[in-house]
Parts: C-alpha cells; sequence; structure tokens
C-alpha cells in the first residue's frame, strides 16, 4: 500500500461494477478530483465521439469491460486528458 500511495503515477483500481474501488493521491490530482474511490470509472473516459462527454457504462461491451484501445481521459473540469 505504501508504494500505491507514493508513486507518481496515477493508479486506479476498477470492479465489475464499474466504480473505482482504490485511486492513488497522483491519479487524484491528474484528474481532479479529490477522491475517485465510488466515482464510476466512465465519468474518466472520454466519449470517442463527443470528448466532452463521459463514456456511460452502459456503452461498454456486453461482458462489462472496455476493450483495450486508445482512450481520452476526462479531467474533472470535463476537458479531455492525452
Amino acid at each position: 500500500r505504501n508504494i500505491f500511495d507514493s508513486v507518481r503515477e496515477g493508479i486506479l483500481t476498477c470492479g465489475g461494477t464499474g466504480l473505482i474501488d482504490s485511486a492513488n493521491g497522483a491519479a487524484c490530482r491528474l484528474l481532479g478530483y479529490p477522491t475517485l474511490v465510488g466515482r464510476p470509472i466512465g465519468d474518466l473516459i472520454a466519449d470517442p465521439d463527443n470528448p466532452a462527454r463521459p463514456l456511460k457504462v452502459e456503452e461498454w461491451d456486453a461482458d462489462g469491460r472496455i476493450d483495450t484501445v486508445e482512450s481520452t481521459g476526462r479531467h474533472a473540469d470535463g476537458r479531455p486528458l492525452p
């Protein structure tokens, strides 16, 4: 846990519910949120067709996953993060 909290890279985990289970401080700072735990992961991923809009969980694959693709992150203020 100490390494998780001390690295400069943003790290978060998400379970099958689509909600963030854990996030380190770097992830919170990078994305502009005071906390990320409990937030839908889709809030952090920009819709490829409209980067100002978050990706909705119901738009994920039928198995509840987002395939490995290059995507754009979404800051708390709505701006895209490459």
